[in-house]
């Protein structure tokens, strides 16, 4: 006789790890130890720049002042600039630089 024991998943949506503790695997239950979220995002681990530039372009098409943008994406003003100018986005980083921006509001 063969016994199939269940492993019991995630509790997180869209997660399929086994559980570590409190019904959250070791991913989950280590951002809830951290930062008390589950759903905490890793400090220090920016997104892939991909992501980044749809999350951005998205965020300014739905008019979203460009410092809530930085706050929320994890960065500083100039930080998100030189970021997606690095990675030849000067289009979008033109609306994180404080000299620019600042001359843009004035006209």
């Amino acid at each position: 006789m063969t016994t199939t024991t269940r492993t019991a998943t995630c509790t997180i949506e869209g997660c399929t790890r086994p559980v570590d503790a409190r019904g959250w695997c070791k991913s989950h239950y280590g951002g809830w130890r951290r930062h008390g979220d589950p759903l905490a995002v890793e400090v220090g681990k920016p997104a892939p720049i991909g992501d980044l530039v749809e999350n951005v372009e998205f965020l300014l098409s739905v008019r979203e002042h460009p410092e809530n943008i930085a706050r929320r994406q994890g960065y500083t003003m100039a930080a998100l600039a030189r970021r997606l100018a690095r990675h030849g986005r000067a289009d979008l980083s033109a609306h994180f630089d404080r000299d620019r921006s600042e001359t843009r509001r004035a006209r």
